[in-house]
């Protein structure tokens, strides 16, 4: 069993007869020894899923169908030119039940799959949502022992932001993509997560959170400030979730409404220099967050 600690949950991963490689990112967060806090078990099983035959064949690699079955949800995918190469139930991982995921045989002959990709597409981030953990789309960097955010849409600038921060602020960017949320002793933290998309920065981390700032690219640069139901929006916007599934949409603006209540969340409007670096860091210094 391989075991990982993934802000202050301890996931663990079972299959018999398969075994993922391990996975560049996810090795940060390898666990030995015991845990008595939040377990998130994934089980696996090998089953013949060419014995599917009622959905029809997934197209190319890496893309999946998604199917109700028995009311649950269903990820199908296929691996090279097997049918389906594994199926995903992410309802059944989010609650802790067995078998959760299904492998073909076959799966032994393909290309493995490392841990950071698999536990990206399992349906992890429900299981973390409905224990209170939701991820965000954000970028993330330290400065005085704390954590701001950047979040907003792919290719809007987070990562530019975050390097002008290191760069004029004397901050350190410790994820490029994506962070987990939770609260340690009532307060919500900024945790590592294994994935940080094209910036190849992921470190293990826990930290409090100064502020979020939602970013829109303009001309020049000011804060806006944001109306309570436009914050718990924002966040929302920028947290892992199924779209259509209104229970992770309700929690996530369950969660959103209790983090907006302790941190500092605004529209950052913004040019890719230092002045926006200025802008942000006197405001929330202002408010005494920094």
């Amino acid at each position: 069993m391989d075991s990982f600690l993934i802000g202050d949950v301890l996931i663990n991963w079972r299959c018999e007869g398969y075994r993922l490689t391990p996975g560049e990112y996810m090795e940060k967060f390898r666990h030995h020894g015991v845990w008595d806090g939040e377990t998130i078990t994934l089980q696996g099983s090998i089953h013949p899923l060419k014995s599917l035959t009622q959905y029809p064949k997934v197209g190319e690699n890496y893309l999946y169908d998604v199917y109700n079955v028995d009311g649950e949800r269903m990820h199908l995918y296929n691996w090279s030119y097997v049918r389906g190469g594994y199926a995903i139930w992410p309802d059944r991982v989010a609650a802790g039940r067995t078998d959760g995921i299904w492998f073909d045989p076959v799966m032994n002959y393909q290309i493995p799959m490392d841990h950071d990709w698999f536990f990206g597409v399992c349906g992890l981030h429900k299981a973390l949502l409905f224990k209170n953990r939701p991820i965000l789309h954000a970028a993330c960097v330290e400065i005085n022992g704390k954590a701001v955010l950047f979040t907003a849409p792919s290719e809007t600038g987070k990562s530019t932001q975050a390097d002008l921060w290191q760069a004029h602020a004397g901050a350190r960017v410790v994820n490029g993509d994506r962070v987990l949320l939770g609260q340690k002793n009532g307060i919500w933290h900024a945790y590592g997560y294994p994935c940080c998309g094209s910036s190849m920065i992921c470190e293990n981390f826990c930290l409090p959170i100064a502020g979020v700032a939602v970013l829109t690219q303009g001309s020049e640069n000011r804060i806006e400030p944001l109306s309570e139901a436009a914050k718990q929006r924002s966040l929302v916007a920028g947290m892992t979730v199924y779209q259509d599934d209104l229970a992770e949409i309700d929690r996530a603006f369950s969660l959103a409404e209790s983090i907006c209540a302790q941190v500092g969340v605004v529209r950052l409007v913004c040019r890719p220099d230092a002045q926006a670096v200025q802008v942000l860091h006197d405001h929330w210094k202002g408010e005494g967050r920094l």
